[in-house]
């Protein structure tokens, strides 16, 4: 039993390490401390990703960082055996050329929100959303969407660990009104982001519900504010529900 237990422990921090090393590049003493082991474990753990093709060590800097090809064909692999996936990606690009901005879908993972699909806009002056990005929950739209939704000792509890980091001037960074605009957003269906956690970008997202209107990801848009503007918002906000809506039916019909 201990050693099976041992077993689980070394892979749980491997993937940790794969975490960290997907992010920044690190060297063993950094992901030691990181991790609360000590050095030769690190280094242990790190070559082990070597040795499997996740990461590649810097040879003049000895620094290690992720195997970007690597991780590619990993997600390439997941992708394409993801139905529901394949069906997002579509619906997705559909919302792209109907509202001629960048559309997006996220998933929550840990205290973050992550693109897990995208179709970027043909304007000059567009937002750029790459696969992997991630996204603060308490002040972007796709957060806010799979925020209002949740059970609200869950959500709770989320936020808690999460915090209510300032990311612009116009980040919210109070429970009661954050509360007060997830209020408003069940009630409309659709969350904003202004400029609240990129200056000079506004963001409009919904949920995409599945069995009991559990939050099972979030589809949104966005642009440029001088774009994005009061007088588009109801249109925009409106092929945004209705693609999350054709999203989760898909679903719901798997």
């Amino acid at each position: 039993m201990k050693e099976r237990l041992s077993g689980i422990q070394s892979l749980d921090r491997g993937l940790q390490a794969l975490d960290l090393v997907a992010q920044y590049e690190l060297r063993p003493s950094k992901l030691a401390a990181a991790l609360d082991v000590s050095r030769p474990t690190a280094l242990r753990l790190l070559q082990t990703l070597v040795n499997c093709g996740y990461v590649l060590q810097d040879p003049q800097t000895k620094a290690f960082r992720a195997n970007p090809a690597k991780l590619f064909a990993l997600a390439n692999m997941v992708r394409s055996s993801s139905t529901w996936l394949t069906e997002a990606d579509d619906l997705i690009a559909d919302l792209a050329r109907l509202t001629g901005e960048t559309a997006n879908l996220a998933v929550l993972q840990g205290t973050e929100m992550v693109y897990v699909a995208a179709a970027q806009s043909n304007e000059a002056l567009a937002v750029r959303q790459l696969l992997g990005w991630r996204r603060p929950l308490h002040c972007s739209a796709i957060g806010k969407a799979i925020l209002a939704y949740m059970d609200r000792d869950q959500r709770a509890a989320l936020l808690a660990r999460a915090g209510l980091a300032r990311h612009t001037s116009h980040t919210i960074t109070s429970l009661e009104v954050l509360e007060s605009q997830l209020e408003q957003i069940r009630q409309n269906g659709w969350a904003l982001d202004e400029e609240e956690t990129v200056e000079g970008v506004r963001c409009v997202a919904a949920p995409v519900l599945g069995v009991q209107a559990i939050p099972r990801a979030a589809i949104g848009i966005s642009a440029p504010v001088a774009r994005l503007t009061d007088e588009k918002l109801p249109f925009i906000s409106e092929q945004v529900k209705q693609t999350s809506r054709r999203l989760a039916q898909r679903l719901w019909d798997m």
